[in-house]
């Protein structure tokens, strides 16, 4: 690696990622604690 390469390798100190599931986010639940999740929505039309 290079020095630049290294520089934009390094996360700042509270980033979080889920290599796994791009998708999914960290969310905090009801009771203070924390999940991946979904934030999704649905749509339903009559025709």
């Amino acid at each position: 690696m290079t020095e630049t390469s290294q520089a934009k390798a390094v996360s700042p100190p509270r980033a979080q990622r889920n290599f796994t599931d791009p998708d999914s986010h960290t969310m905090e639940t009801g009771d203070g604690r924390f999940h991946y999740g979904y934030n999704a929505e649905t749509v339903v039309s009559d025709k």
